[in-house]
């Protein structure tokens, strides 16, 4: 049998003229838009029936896809908008004539754009606009409990002040890309249990880091974040730089992330409402990104005991929480296992990014 040509692409199809917009990425378009239409593509794109494919780009790697992908997920509507009518003012739908669109003939990620663009463009790419202030416009949100925030591929919603939950915002094949990363980074520091303080109770989960710094906790030394794994002695794996790229689009902080914590809950894992604050660095966000089967997380206020909130984390969320809402209680409080095939021996792995140190 011969095997399959991949051809990777990033696309964005709508359900109408400048309405619900949904990025994917995939390496064989054609089938992919068929998957939308007939439904058998769930999830988001067939709640909010976006059928129509109004934008494409193609990929010589699937890496690179990815990497594109995630960044044009987490810009604001109207830089999508701007994307999209740079090559298809009337958002018609270009799936009857697929041509190969290399990624160099579509506008590139502003921040990176430096050629000549178009009037639209422009109006889109200028950094006094709006769009690239980074933050939603206050003063014209809905005073609603729950508010939409459009910055991603499906739009983060926001919870209260500073806590933002972005749904399904990585692709399948992102989730899977990611996976690959990690079983390099577990296989050079394998996962280990923390224990708590004095009482040397063993965690639920079992854990491992990457970056320059990884959390550790232990009896004698308590809750810390060192250079080195606990069991090996050896340096932390770097963090990748698909994670760098999504940190750098939602957390709206200056400075990278120097601790990627990566824990692994098994179907009956959980973790107690706790504060994160081992950090030198509180106005940094803490950035979470969920694989693998749904865990029902709760988050409170800054004072234990408080009210709480329940929201369900599914496989390729994105959950920010920063400002006020830096040093809120949470937890997870049970799993849901066999919600998702992404791990083959099912459970949850949850990675969260952290700034440790004060910038210099």
């Amino acid at each position: 049998m011969m095997p399959r040509e991949l051809n990777p692409a990033v696309y964005i199809m709508a359900n109408r003229y400048r309405g619900t917009i949904y990025t994917g990425v995939t390496s064989d378009l054609s089938s992919r838009v068929a998957a939308h239409r007939s439904g058998t593509f769930k999830g988001f794109s067939s709640e909010y029936k976006t059928l129509t494919l109004v934008w494409y780009e193609n990929h010589d790697d699937m890496t690179s896809a990815i990497n594109r992908e995630t960044r044009i997920k987490a810009w604001r509507r109207q830089w999508k908008f701007g994307l999209i009518e740079a090559i298809n003012r009337d958002w018609l739908d270009l799936s009857d004539n697929l041509i190969h669109r290399p990624a160099a003939e579509t506008p590139s990620q502003p921040r990176h754009s430096r050629r000549a663009c178009s009037e639209a463009e422009q109006a889109i790419w200028n950094p006094a606009s709006d769009a690239l202030r980074g933050v939603p416009n206050r003063s014209l949100a809905p005073s609603l409990a729950l508010r939409t925030v459009a910055f991603g591929m499906t739009d983060g919603v926001e919870l209260g002040d500073g806590i933002i939950h972005y749904p399904q915002h990585l692709s399948p094949e992102a989730q899977q890309h990611l996976l690959s990363i990690l079983r390099a980074a577990v296989h050079s520091a394998p996962l280990f249990t923390p224990v708590m303080p004095r009482t040397g109770k063993a965690f639920s989960v079992r854990m491992t880091n990457m970056g320059s710094l990884g959390w550790v906790s232990d009896q004698e030394r308590g809750y810390r974040y060192q250079a080195t794994h606990p069991v090996t002695g050896q340096p932390w794996p770097a963090i990748p730089e698909m994670l760098l790229a999504l940190w750098r689009e939602v957390a709206n902080y200056p400075h990278d992330p120097e601790a990627c914590l990566v824990n692994y809950y098994s179907g009956t894992a959980k973790m107690g409402l706790h504060q994160d604050r081992d950090e030198q660095d509180l106005t940094a966000p803490v950035v979470s990104i969920s694989l693998g089967d749904t865990a029902l997380f709760r988050i409170g206020g800054t004072e234990r005991g408080g009210k709480t909130q329940s929201v369900k984390l599914a496989s390729g969320d994105v959950f920010v929480f920063g400002g006020p809402a830096r040093l809120s209680y949470h937890g997870i409080d049970r799993i849901y296992p066999g919600t998702s095939t992404l791990l083959k021996d099912g459970g949850r792995i949850n990675l969260t990014l952290r700034r440790v140190t004060k910038a210099r």
